[in-house]
């Protein structure tokens, strides 16, 4: 089940997700890698139970967030990796299984310095697979 269908409320003012590029040195929410100043980056924010809540994702997993939006409907801050990796054991497609392995590596290249591409978008879940 993806954790968008456990929630009961939801933010009573959103702003979609915006890409900018970071002016200082950040952390992406999910992976816990750094996000270095001049780096492009994703940011949505949200009013929820009278508190401002903000989500920072680097581009790499900014594209798990895509996956859970085209497939679930949406994603929840600070919960995009449970979901991926609640769906690679539920659905095994090797695309979310790919994010999945970024997103515990933080990102980085395995035999050289320096990040693995950005992922392409994993293909969608096969009708009646899902919901």
């Amino acid at each position: 089940m993806c954790m968008i269908d456990g929630c009961d409320e939801s933010f009573s003012v959103y702003r979609p997700a915006e890409r900018r590029r970071s002016k200082k040195d950040r952390q992406c929410h999910e992976c816990r890698r750094p996000i270095s100043a001049g780096e492009h980056y994703w940011n949505a924010a949200g009013l929820y139970d009278s508190q401002w809540d903000t989500s920072v994702v680097c581009e790499h997993c900014h594209v798990a967030c895509e996956w859970l939006s085209k497939n679930c409907g949406s994603w929840l801050f600070h919960g995009v990796f449970e979901d991926i990796e609640e769906h690679t054991q539920e659905y095994r497609n090797m695309g979310l299984v790919r994010l999945l392995a970024g997103m515990k590596r933080k990102w980085v290249r395995f035999h050289k310095p320096g990040l693995l591409p950005v992922p392409r978008l994993p293909k969608p879940l096969a009708l009646g697979d899902h919901h």
